[in-house]
């Protein structure tokens, strides 16, 4: 009966360790758009971590990657990303980031659609999202 315990007892602790990070969206609604960081959740206080995926909207698709950082007080996460659109006949680059209070995750993004702040909200996403 102990060895049967301690195997579900190792079992139990195996699977807990395995478990995937969700997607972490970033939503502008005024916009239209969504960041999704593939696989991220919000680094520690004072610590920074790569954030990659995609922004999705309406009518196109941007690839990108960045680094997001929680201040040392953790009052925040600070995301920088730069954002590619690759098209037929149709190159575009920009730079794009978001100040989110912790641990309400609402604040502001900045671009890619110039220097204008616009409210957004962050957390995980609802579903996995597909890269189209």
């Amino acid at each position: 009966m102990k060895p049967l315990i301690a195997g579900l007892v190792v079992g139990c602790l195996a699977i807990g360790t395995t478990a995937v990070a969700k997607d972490f969206c970033i939503n502008v609604p005024d916009l239209g758009i969504t960041y999704v960081g593939k696989g991220f959740r919000i680094p520690g206080k004072g610590r920074c971590k790569g954030f990659d995926g995609i922004l999705l909207s309406a009518d196109h698709l941007r690839v990108g990657g960045g680094t997001a950082c929680t201040a040392s007080d953790g009052s925040h996460v600070t995301f920088n990303f730069a954002l590619i659109r690759a098209e037929a006949n149709y190159l575009s680059t920009n730079a794009s980031s978001a100040d989110l209070s912790l641990p309400s995750l609402t604040g502001m993004s900045f671009g890619p659609y110039g220097a204008v702040g616009y409210a957004a909200t962050g957390g995980t996403c609802p579903s996995t999202a597909t890269v189209p």
